[in-house]
């Protein structure tokens, strides 16, 4: 009777380099021309191939086989290789302990597996395991298992992992980094409530009203963007309102509105017209948004200010440098031609303040 044929062995899942040529997957150590591990000596005809190896050709063999293993193994443990079973990932984790990087790897090994439970428990095992002051590392592991539960879990185990991110991690930080993970999985009920508690918990802090309004204008909903625009100037010490109002023009000419964006720099400067940084961050946006005519508006009303001299030709050569690039030269010449007019009349007041 025929002998049954064996099972074929399962075939290992593929590294994540597995797709990219360029990257070694460490086995080709072992398929090369000089493999160290199955090579066997070439002869002619069969009985070569299958004549007895002598015990220095079984000693060579053997030495070549080990040599094979441990330049293999170095690798790995080098990082040059990705590891693709669970024992090579644990072994990993034995030299690496408080590296998130080999955590959140394993953790993603388990979940292409199928494996989401076993994932879950690696996230709570690195959590336990990352020493303390490795506040960071521990960060990066429970919101890559925040990210999973979002992706592949329930709506408690994800509200596990969260509960258990705002119990261990900086609240502002994880709730950013939730809100970011909630928009780009289209869940925008859940990205709205972590967005109000945002403002609600850190509302004394302009970047949680700017990754807000960020929000908003990103999802298309101008009019929260402006209501919250509205609260931060409300909530936030005075001292914040230059930066806050900056910032939410920049994101309105970028995500929303340029109308509205101008409206709040106009603003600025009529509270702040010394500002140069704020006349350079106009210019910029109206350079990169705006029309031809605005801008050189903007650009003549910049040049037209009583500025310091070292103000005044930082700003003479940004006109010249956008007329340059942007414009003709009739507009070139008329630049050089202020600038010239701006530095007679500079040396004429020299000149009778002398006398």
């Amino acid at each position: 009777a025929d002998e049954p044929s064996p099972s074929p062995s399962p075939s290992p899942s593929p590294s994540p380099s597995a797709s990219d040529p360029g990257m070694p997957s460490g086995w080709e150590l072992l398929d090369r021309d000089d493999n160290p591990v199955d090579k066997v000596d070439s002869g002619t005809g069969a009985a070569v191939a299958h004549a007895k190896k002598t015990k220095h050709q079984k000693k060579a063999e053997k030495k070549r086989k080990e040599e094979g293993i441990r330049e293999l193994e170095a690798r790995r443990k080098a990082g040059l290789i990705a590891p693709t079973t669970a024992p090579e990932f644990e072994q990993l984790i034995m030299s690496s302990p408080n590296s998130s990087f080999v955590w959140i790897q394993f953790m993603s090994y388990l979940i292409a597996q199928g494996e989401l439970d076993k994932a879950r428990a690696t996230a709570q095992r690195a959590l336990k395991t990352i020493q303390f002051r490795e506040q960071d590392e521990k960060f990066n592991v429970v919101m890559a298992w925040f990210n999973a539960e979002n992706a592949y879990g329930t709506e408690e185990s994800t509200e596990e992992a969260f509960k258990k991110a705002m119990a261990m991690s900086s609240q502002s930080k994880v709730l950013k980094t939730a809100l970011d993970i909630y928009e780009l999985t289209g869940k925008t009920d859940s990205a709205r409530e972590v967005a109000k508690t945002l403002c609600k918990l850190y509302g004394d802090n302009p970047e949680s009203w700017i990754r807000v309004i960020r929000f908003y204008l990103k999802q298309g909903d101008p009019e929260q963007a402006k209501a919250h625009y509205g609260k931060s100037q409300q909530a936030l010490h005075p001292r914040h309102h230059v930066h806050m109002s900056s910032q939410a023009a920049l994101l309105e000419f970028k995500l929303g509105d340029a109308e509205r964006g101008r409206s709040i720099m106009e603003q600025l400067l009529q509270n702040n017209p010394k500002r140069l940084d704020l006349w350079n961050v106009y210019c910029d946006q109206e350079v990169k948004y705006g029309e031809a005519n605005r801008t050189r508006a903007l650009f003549e009303r910049c040049t037209s200010l009583q500025w310091p001299a070292k103000k005044m030709k930082a700003m003479f050569k940004k006109y010249l440098d956008y007329a340059k690039k942007h414009g003709d030269e009739e507009l070139v010449e008329h630049v050089k031609e202020q600038a010239m007019a701006y530095v007679t009349r500079l040396q004429a007041n020299n000149d009778e303040d002398e006398e």
